[in-house]
């Protein structure tokens, strides 16, 4: 995680990272809340590497 102020950006690395340590059921969890909060943002503020 790369904190920024008092915003915290995941990198891809972490991510990726993370979801490998999580078993199924809460991989599915992390993934819905990437995609409803994380991913959002990376493209409003349409961050180096899109998606």
């Amino acid at each position: 995680m790369i904190s920024s102020g008092d915003k915290v950006y995941f990198t891809f690395e972490s991510i990726a990272r993370e979801l490998k340590l999580v078993s199924g059921g809460e991989k599915e969890i992390l993934r819905e809340l990437l995609e409803l909060f994380v991913l959002p943002k990376y493209r409003r503020i349409g961050a180096g590497r899109r998606i």
